[in-house]
């Protein structure tokens, strides 16, 4: 089933590209499109979520829901509403810290984002025409205005990161030109890495389309992974080097996960996994998907250690922050959740009739 997740990991790549000036016209939502399925409110402030953005979520997971009538809307619209409020959590959270997601200088952005993604850019291909483009979005179950929102989004991620903890990331967290607001100490990054809100894996990494059997592969590679971990880290290390597609100097040091660093709307199912494991134990495949194909990550809980802390500092430094900006997003999406009033428009919608072309 098609994904929004591949609209996502085009946000990323287009960041690195240089804005240059639009030149497509926006196309206009639908009356119907533009209807408010529900508000949210954080912070003292109210959200309408049009139609476009929660039929998005609905076409991509409705088959994943079980059940029918009552119960089947109810499922619906708490798994639509999960999605939906993280996505709102970063305008609610660029209204509190003051980050203007509607300046001009963000829509200039945008429109050179979208100017990229139609002609393409020396590192990834176009379409034919601005209709192209415009279909390919409708066939991730998007529309125009609903695309423009997600790149908004991105930017204003982008922005909380650079409020929060400045220009640098894990490579150069010494070496920032800019500094962010959070602050922290060596012994405060050693008593985060201590504690049980990260946890350390070794994490094979298996490309799905290089497998005729990819799961039935994965399932191989488990094995050897548990036969090797009677052995030790260092043994598990090994059949993830053969694997080929695991960075050997990450399977050799190690890969940390906290419960906030990282998206959940791709990584949901691989934290949960890395947490619920017990130390030397292998996780199942875990299966996802952000942009490339569908990805299978198997995890061996390894030890901590000083040797890993010293090795991994800024790595480690690096997680403690983006766990800690993933917290706030965390709990004000958690606010909007709580504040969810859906409209009577949605509460008289025929979901069995929704399309993209209603």
């Amino acid at each position: 089933m098609k994904r929004l997740i591949a609209i996502f990991s085009l946000i990323c790549i287009i960041f690195s590209l240089s804005a240059c000036s639009g030149g497509y016209e926006p196309k206009e939502s639908s009356e119907k499109e533009k209807e408010t399925a529900l508000t949210l409110t954080a912070y003292g402030k109210e959200y309408k979520v049009r139609y476009e953005l929660w039929r998005a979520f609905y076409l991509t997971y409705r088959d994943e829901i079980e059940g029918e009538g009552e119960e089947y809307r109810n499922a619906v619209n708490a798994l639509v509403l999960e999605r939906i409020a993280d996505i709102y959590s970063v305008f609610a959270l660029c209204d509190r810290l003051g980050i203007d997601l509607y300046s001009r200088s963000v829509e200039r952005e945008i429109e050179g984002l979208i100017k990229a993604s139609v002609e393409g850019t020396d590192g990834s291909v176009g379409f034919e025409s601005y209709d192209d483009y415009l279909s390919s979005l409708q066939k991730m179950n998007l529309n125009y205005s609903t695309q423009v929102l997600l790149l908004r989004y991105g930017i204003g991620l982008r922005e909380i990161d650079e409020y929060y903890i400045g220009t640098f990331d894990a490579d150069s967290i010494n070496d920032g030109i800019k500094l962010g607001e959070l602050t922290y100490t060596r012994e405060d990054i050693k008593e985060y890495y201590y504690s049980d809100a990260c946890v350390r894996v070794l994490r094979a990494h298996i490309q799905a389309a290089a497998y005729y059997e990819p799961m039935e592969y994965a399932m191989t590679v488990k094995e050897r992974m548990e036969n090797a971990a009677l052995s030790g880290e260092s043994a598990v290390a090994t059949v993830i080097i053969n694997t080929g597609l695991t960075a050997p100097t990450e399977v050799e040091r190690g890969y940390v996960i906290a419960r906030h660093n990282l998206d959940k709307l791709y990584y949901k199912d691989m934290t949960d996994a890395a947490f619920a494991l017990d130390f030397g134990c292998v996780s199942d495949p875990i299966q996802t998907n952000y942009g490339e194909g569908d990805v299978i990550f198997i995890l061996y809980k390894a030890e901590k250690s000083d040797e890993h802390f010293e090795k991994s500092y800024s790595e480690i430094a690096y997680v403690y922050l983006t766990d800690t900006v993933g917290s706030y997003l965390n709990d004000t999406a958690t606010e909007l959740k709580e504040s969810a009033v859906y409209t009577d428009f949605l509460a008289e919608l025929n979901f069995d009739e929704v399309t993209m072309n209603d």
